[in-house]
């Protein structure tokens, strides 16, 4: 779907880290990520090698960013 996972956590993760939602949230849509587009497939947690709960995780950022729920 086109959806840059790893670059989209660094924002959260950053957001996070620093206490600041709003930097990451500006870079989020500057760049112009499309969680939105996210199926919820399931080829994502095949592909990871860390067990991560990824389309839990896109919507938890979406909340955070004040985007749209997927």
């Amino acid at each position: 779907m086109n959806i840059d996972v790893p670059r989209i956590f660094e924002l959260y993760n950053d957001a996070v880290m620093y206490d600041d939602p709003d930097t990451p949230s500006v870079c989020f849509r500057k760049e112009g990520h499309q969680i939105e587009n996210c199926t919820e497939c399931g080829l994502c947690l095949q592909r990871c090698g860390m067990s991560i709960a990824i389309p839990e995780r896109l919507r938890d950022t979406l909340r955070m960013f004040g985007g749209n729920e997927v």
